[in-house]
């Protein structure tokens, strides 16, 4: 008999272990396990609560971002996200000075986390090198796993040989 596994992936997923080995079960329809997970009263709960979570989540992440959002309106970026500028396709040179303002100003992980890699783009340098680095050595993040490696990446990108002081 096989120990049941660990499912996690990550914060978004919760710890379900199996409760037994299905790999001898016969094969099953996405329809057919759909209509047994939606009967199981566990599952319906875990996925209630992550929607919740999730428009929670959203929620906080808009009304955070809202300020940035009409700042980068104002100046003919008009986004739903500070992510979407990074993915429109376009140079937003001129947006930089606006998210580098924002960067210690904005207290939402999500939303500090997005400028940082709308910033990691090669012509926010030099301009958002110093506030990066800044940033960086301020960050809460213990595990070094979330903001401060989204930093590091986006340093790795736009800062150069000139920031080595700054940054050691």
């Amino acid at each position: 008999q096989r120990k049941p596994r660990d499912l996690s992936a990550g914060p978004d997923h919760e710890n379900v272990a199996l409760k037994r080995d299905r790999s001898k079960d016969a094969p099953k329809s996405a329809a057919e396990l759909m209509a047994e997970l939606n009967a199981d009263p566990d599952y319906v709960a875990r996925m209630r609560e992550r929607e919740r979570r999730q428009s929670e989540n959203a929620d906080s992440y808009q009304r955070a971002a809202a300020p940035v959002l009409q700042e980068l309106a104002s100046i003919g970026f008009r986004v739903q996200s500070i992510g979407d500028l990074r993915q429109s396709g376009v140079e937003y040179a001129t947006a930089v000075p606006v998210l580098v303002r924002w960067l210690s100003r904005v207290a939402n992980a999500q939303v500090k986390e997005d400028i940082v890699r709308t910033l990691s783009v090669t012509w926010a340098a030099p301009a958002a090198v110093s506030a990066m680095i800044a940033e960086f050595k301020s960050a809460d993040d213990p595990k070094g796993d979330g903001l401060r490696w989204a930093i590091a990446n986006g340093l790795a990108v736009i800062a150069d040989d000139a920031a080595f002081d700054e940054i050691a």
